[in-house]
Parts: C-alpha cells; sequence; structure tokens
C-alpha cells in the first residue's frame, strides 16, 4: 500500500509500506512531493473538474 501524507489539505509526500504474511512490515524512502499552487480552475487534462471532483 501507499501511505500518503498531507499537510494543510494538500499531499506532500508519498512512502510505499508492504505487509507481508509473516507479519513484517517493509517500509519504503519516504519521497517529497512537489506540490504547486492550486490553480483557479482543474486542468480538464488531468480528469478534474472546476470543484476538484474526478470524472
Amino acid at each position: 500500500m501507499t501511505l500518503l501524507t498531507y499537510r494543510d489539505g494538500r499531499p506532500v509526500g508519498v512512502q510505499a509500506v508492504t505487509l507481508q504474511t509473516t507479519g513484517v512490515f517493509e517500509v519504503g524512502d519516504f519521497v517529497v512531493l512537489s506540490v504547486a499552487d492550486a490553480p483557479d480552475q482543474a486542468d480538464p487534462a488531468l480528469g478534474g473538474d472546476v470543484m476538484g471532483g474526478r470524472s
């Protein structure tokens, strides 16, 4: 699975976590996301709408 870390309502990082059938967790490196300021309207090319939903 992937953990998403949020700050002020925006995603700022991701980290892979795997749970083995033996109960052992394997945790990947934390990767910082570079998030630009939110535009006034979502980019239709990304599948979003003005309200931020997904089609």
